[in-house]
Parts: C-alpha cells; sequence; structure tokens
C-alpha cells in the first residue's frame, strides 16, 4: 500500500501529465483558430467533448486532492521538526545526566581517598608503638635497677 508521500507524489505526476494534456489541447485549438480564420468554428462530437468535461472536472478535483496532499506534508514535517527537537532535548538531558553522575563519582574517589588518608592520619605508625613499647621497658628495667 502507498505512503500518503507516495500517494501525493503519483498524484502531483498524474496532474502534471494532465496539465499538459489540457495545454497541449488548447494549443491545437489555438493554432487550429488561427489557420482556419476568425469566422471558423471548432466542432467536437459528444463523446469528445464529454471526455473533455470529465478531464477538466477530474483535473479541478485532483489539484484540490493536491492541496490537501500538500496541506498534510507540511503537518508531517512540523510534526517530524518537533519530534527532532524533543529528540535533541533528551539527548542534551542525557549528556547532563553522564556528566552529573562523573562529578558524583569524582566527589565520591575524593572522599573515599580523604577518608582513607584520615583514618591512617589517626592510627599511631608501627615505628611509634615500637618507640613507645622500647621506652616503656627502658623505664621498668630502670625502675628495677633502682630498686635493687
Amino acid at each position: 500500500m502507498l505512503t500518503k508521500k507516495d500517494q501525493c507524489a503519483a498524484l502531483v505526476f498524474f496532474l502534471s501529465v494532465t496539465a499538459v494534456m489540457f495545454y497541449a489541447i488548447a494549443m491545437i485549438l489555438i493554432l487550429a483558430y488561427d489557420s482556419w480564420g476568425a469566422d471558423a468554428q471548432i466542432c467536437f462530437d459528444e463523446a469528445t467533448a464529454s471526455r473533455m468535461v470529465v478531464e477538466l472536472e477530474s483535473s479541478r478535483i485532483m489539484a484540490k486532492e493536491l492541496e490537501q496532499c500538500q496541506v498534510i506534508a507540511n503537518s508531517q514535517e512540523t510534526i517530524a521538526t518537533a519530534w527532532k527537537e524533543a529528540s535533541n532535548l533528551f539527548k542534551v538531558r542525557a549528556q547532563k545526566s553522564e556528566e552529573y553522575a562523573k562529578q558524583l563519582k569524582d566527589l565520591w574517589e575524593l572522599q573515599s581517598k580523604a577518608y582513607e588518608q584520615a583514618i591512617k592520619d589517626a592510627q599511631p605508625s608501627i615505628w611509634e608503638e615500637i618507640g613507645k613499647a622500647a621506652a616503656f621497658i627502658g623505664v621498668g628495667v630502670l625502675i628495677g635497677i633502682l630498686a635493687l
């Protein structure tokens, strides 16, 4: 089944062909009228005249349908433009969300490092502990020697 756009294109082609045929018939009639002189009359049989009337009426109807197709095409273009704008807005929103998530991750990493450093600074080093133990042992030995 043809889409509206394809139907419109086919209608435009048909109207173009019909218009060319109409203008060709008109030119033939004008040339025939000039060649026969001012008093000459052009006569058509009933079948040809009725076919010409039908063709003219159908071309008017097709012109109206073409206008409707153009209105539909314009509205579809407007809708497509709106969808593109909405899509762009969603892309920007997604990009901002990704940036925000990256900033939160970086902040979390900085906080983790800061907490680890604070814990490390709060704990005494092993050498300080060994030094304190040696000092207590030395004081104990000194007291023991003095007490003897």
